[in-house]
């Protein structure tokens, strides 16, 4: 059985750095199906790619992130940041032994 694995890594951003707090793995039929949920969760969104190197040293796209301002309140105070979701495909073909 072959299917796609989604694996999204969550993070802010602030002055002092990034800081990830979640990580998250869905899985789906097929690639339209998961670009479909991602269309659906992330809508417009300020979108950026993401790349990799291959074992050539070939640098490709393997996934997308998205980013948004955010706040919390903390001591009473309105924190701004900027949070980045990291979103990577994954094919996995099952094997039978």
């Amino acid at each position: 059985m072959t299917y796609f694995e989604v694996e999204i890594i969550k993070g802010i951003r602030r002055k002092g750095g990034l800081e990830r707090y979640d990580k998250e793995e869905r899985q789906f039929k097929n690639l339209k199906e998961a670009k479909a949920w991602i269309k659906k969760e992330y809508g417009k969104h300020n979108k950026f790619e993401i790349f990799q190197d291959d074992v050539r040293g070939e640098t490709k796209i393997v996934g997308m992130g998205f980013s948004f301002r955010n706040y919390e309140f903390e001591d009473g105070k309105k924190n701004h940041f900027i949070e980045e979701h990291w979103i990577t495909f994954k094919k996995i073909d099952e094997l039978e032994l």
